[in-house]
């Protein structure tokens, strides 16, 4: 056996015997960790402080947005008679038209917004015109009543001068729930929540 076969050997024989060592030490630390940590039961998993199954997110929006998400709905419905649902600095305003006896008349309505305890929107009518004419209010929200076609979360009450808009009810999804905070047009101020259940 050469100088060079003598050396190659005791390096083969070296690293294997160093390659075992380190096979063995890993095994050992394997062992020692699971012995020190142990198993993993289902406690571990399980939430130790009071848990909300509801989540409350704030949406804030401007009259000049909230006027753009109207029209664009208005736009996409198609309702058959043009009508534009406008938040103004003091009222929030709805303008449409109808024909008498031949004429296309404009109607223009002015509601005053306000938010009940349980976050639905109330609009109280405060002003009703039919062309030049100003109507009672409270004959122009059952007109409103009795011929349009409204969803099931709007309720007219004519004698109140009010129309309530049921935004806790609107369903979107089974698990969002919605209602108004407030809404400031004089402060450009408009709030609502989005509440999401489990």
């Amino acid at each position: 056996m050469t100088e060079n076969t003598k050396k190659r050997s005791l390096f083969k024989w070296a690293f294997f015997t160093l390659a075992a060592i380190n096979v063995i030490l890993l095994i050992l630390a394997f062992v020692f960790v699971m012995r020190l940590v142990g198993p993993i039961d289902d406690s571990h998993f399980v939430e130790t402080g009071p848990i909300d199954r509801e989540a409350t997110f704030t949406i804030e929006t401007t009259k000049s947005k909230l006027n753009g998400l109207i029209a664009n709905q208005i736009e996409e419905e198609d309702a058959g008679v043009p009508y534009v649902v406008e938040l103004g600095d003091e009222f929030i305003q709805f303008r449409s038209e109808f024909n008498l006896l031949g004429q296309r008349v404009p109607l223009q309505m002015n509601f005053k917004p306000e938010v009940s305890k349980k976050g639905d929107v109330l609009l109280l009518a405060e002003s009703v015109s039919v062309g030049i004419l100003q109507l009672p209010q409270d004959r122009a929200m059952q007109l409103i009543r009795d011929y349009a076609e409204l969803p099931e979360w709007v309720e007219i009450h004519p004698t109140d001068r009010l129309a309530h808009i049921k935004v806790t009810e609107i369903d979107v999804d089974p698990k969002l729930d919605f209602r108004a905070r407030t809404i400031n047009l004089k402060e450009d101020e408009i709030v609502f929540e989005m509440l999401v259940n489990e």
